[in-house]
Parts: structure tokens; C-alpha cells; sequence
């Protein structure tokens, strides 16, 4: 994404709202092509954020239902970076993101996961874990949630997610 070579690919959840402190960095950081995912209801919603941001050159919205491939979003090409906010609710839907994953990632592929860390996340970690994927949580003491959260005692983490190698050449 450094340098707009190939495409950004950003599955979100169900929070739109997030949308311009979270996705526009991708566009604004040089990603030549951004593509936001979400349930089909919720896609009003992105798209009139990617509208007001001034992004309809380089963002795509598009529905995507974990597990399937019916989207389109690798019909050119793999992607640099997959960012994920929030994604971590159901464990049951880990194999579903499993699979999404390999199919959109690349061998050089970073995938990155902020989340607020809730009592199944784990349980949905592991399931990723279970599949293949490697888990590393970031260091998340420089950054400032805090101040942006009404609840002090909400904990955020950041992980990478990797798939291995074996895993990330299997479609």
C-alpha cells in the first residue's frame, strides 16, 4: 500500500459510522484501490461515506459474506493489506473469515485485526488458530484509546493475522 502498487481490501463490521477514522487512512495513505466490504444493509451506509469523503475514485463497496465466493472483490488480483475492526463476535463465523482470507490474501500479505477485546474473543482466536493462521497480538501501549473511549475500563488490542504458507497458497 506504501506506494499504490496494488489494492487495499478492508472487511468491516457493522459500524459504519467508523468509517472515515478507519478506512479513509487507506485512501489517504496512497492505496490506488480500497475495497470495503459488509452485510448488503449495510452498504448504504458505506457508500455515502465513501461519497462525502471524496473517494469514489479509488473505493469499492461491495457485499461479502464470509466463506463465499461470490463477491467478486479477487477478480485482479490479491491485496497488500486486509484491515479488520470489530470482526471477532461469533466463533462459528472464524471458518467462514478463514477461508475469505486465504482467497484474498497473497504471500506478502499483511492482515491486521483492532478489536475490543469482549469474552469470546479468544474463543474466536483460537479458531482462527485452529485453521492455520498465525496470531500475534501488537503492543498497544503507545497508543491513546483510552482518551477516545467513554468506558475506561474497555480494553482495544491489535493483532496480525498470517496465514501459513501451506494455508495461504490453498484456495
Amino acid at each position: 500500500m506504501g506506494v499504490g502498487l496494488r489494492p487495499c481490501f478492508v472487511p468491516l463490521d457493522s459500524h459504519p459510522p467508523q468509517f472515515s477514522r478507519q478506512v479513509c487512512p487507506a485512501a489517504l495513505l496512497g492505496a490506488n484501490r480500497v475495497v470495503l466490504t459488509d452485510v448488503q444493509q449495510l452498504l448504504p451506509g458505506l457508500l455515502k461515506n465513501v461519497d462525502a469523503n471524496g473517494f469514489t475514485d479509488r473505493v469499492e463497496v461491495k457485499q461479502l459474506v464470509w466463506g463465499l465466493d461470490d463477491s467478486g472483490i479477487t477478480e485482479s488480483s490479491t491485496f497488500d493489506i486486509v484491515l479488520m475492526s470489530d470482526v471477532f463476535f461469533d466463533s462459528e463465523d472464524m471458518i467462514g473469515l478463514g477461508k475469505t482470507l486465504r482467497r484474498v490474501c497473497g504471500e506478502a500479505t499483511q492482515v491486521w485485526a483492532a478489536t475490543e477485546m469482549r469474552p469470546w474473543t479468544g474463543e474466536c482466536l483460537d479458531q482462527l488458530m485452529a485453521q492455520g493462521f498465525q496470531v500475534v497480538e501488537q503492543e498497544t501501549s503507545q497508543l491513546s484509546v483510552h482518551a477516545a473511549v467513554q468506558d475506561s475500563n474497555t480494553f482495544f488490542a491489535i493483532f496480525q493475522i498470517k496465514p501459513t504458507l501451506a494455508e495461504s497458497s490453498q484456495s
